[in-house]
């Protein structure tokens, strides 16, 4: 069976499919996750990085040539797999207000405010979780 590891704080590489952007976050699963940076909200199997992905791919297919290779009759049993082991250290640790447990690391430097990607939560005008202030214009 296929793998992905968790690095050393509990978190997997996750990359958005709307704006490209990587960041990292616990092993729970859920239906469905929000970006950080972006806010855009899609179910758990979109998340893979390209890696990830091939990684995946790679091991449906050779799970499939060895069980054509069988035939129906034979028990499949699939060879055991090294896991895949992404790291996370490029990116930064950072709090989430509604989700004080759950870990979330996004790319260093991001200055803008960050959604929950856990609930879709914004945060309101004041500090985000890099330390930077953002300024919202006020709807009239």
């Amino acid at each position: 069976m296929p793998e992905i590891s968790a690095d050393g704080d509990g978190c997997i590489r996750r990359r958005c499919l709307d704006c490209g952007r990587h960041f990292a976050s616990g092993l729970e699963q859920q239906d469905g996750y929000w970006c950080p940076y972006c806010g855009a909200q899609r179910s758990w199997e979109c998340w893979f990085t390209p890696l990830q992905q091939r990684y995946l791919d790679d091991a449906l297919a050779e799970d499939a040539l060895a069980i054509a290779d069988l035939g129906l009759e034979d028990p499949y049993h699939p060879p055991p797999r090294a896991p895949l082991n992404e790291s996370t250290a490029d990116l930064a640790t950072v709090a989430v207000a509604c989700h004080p447990g759950a870990p979330l690391k996004l790319e260093p430097g991001w200055s803008k405010a960050a959604w929950c990607h856990l609930c879709g939560a914004q945060p309101q005008v004041g500090r985000t979780a890099l330390g930077r202030v953002r300024l919202r214009r006020r709807e009239s």
